[in-house]
């Protein structure tokens, strides 16, 4: 178990509260000299962002989402989704780690074993109270700046996904309540909402069936 992290030399204590800590005045090696699967960080031009441990509701809706939409494109051999331990390299001083991302097989050659230098095709992000202004704001900035095809902006908590799909000059931008929220980049595939809020998530294989049963 992580207790402190030592960034420029200081000493930052963590607890199991939630937190979104930011250290100012960082260098990229910095920020992989702390990185690793046992803490979630970011680096954003020069700022950290380390992120407290993810919360019960956190990881019911991340794995749920993450079996379903990683199977259903491996069976439609769309691509590949991954979690969020794996970094994105936007540009320079710029490494993020969206919930879920997509890439297609086009994309391969910018995946490596440590990272996906390129824009993902589809991102996931799953609010906390530690993160809400932050994905809701500079994090979704930079989505939309590098040209992210589709974000999914998923709230536990009032309970509604926000979708937002890239236009040529603009983004769709839509908050979604009930019923089905039907993908743009992940050909055919569709969620219930409902499905995120149930306790414990539904079946994997009886959601599968259900989506590809509607294609069909």
């Amino acid at each position: 178990m992580i207790l402190s992290l030592t960034v420029q030399g200081k000493t930052i204590p963590l607890n199991g509260s939630s937190y979104l800590l930011t250290v100012d005045g960082v260098t990229e090696d910095d920020y992989l000299a702390l990185s690793s699967e046992d803490i979630r960080v970011e680096f954003v031009w020069g700022r950290l962002f380390i992120h407290s441990p993810a919360s019960t509701i956190h990881e019911r809706i991340f794995g749920f989402l993450f079996s379903l939409a990683r199977e259903y494109c491996l069976l439609q051999q769309l691509g590949e989704v991954f979690g969020s331990r794996l970094s994105v390299k936007l540009g320079e001083e710029l490494r993020l780690e969206p919930d879920l991302l997509f890439i297609t097989e086009d994309d391969r050659e910018a995946l490596s074993p440590t990272l996906f230098a390129g824009t993902p095709r589809w991102v996931v992000e799953i609010l906390s109270p530690s993160t809400r202004s932050y994905d809701l704001g500079q994090k979704l900035q930079i989505y939309k700046q590098f040209g992210v095809g589709e974000i999914w902006l998923i709230d536990p908590y009032q309970q509604w996904l926000r979708q937002l799909v890239a236009k040529k000059d603009r983004y769709d931008d839509n908050i979604i309540k009930e019923g089905r929220v039907f993908s743009v980049i992940l050909k055919d595939f569709w969620i219930e909402l409902n499905w995120l809020w149930e306790e414990p998530s539904p079946p994997i294989t009886r959601c599968l069936g259900t989506i590809r049963k509607a294609s069909n």
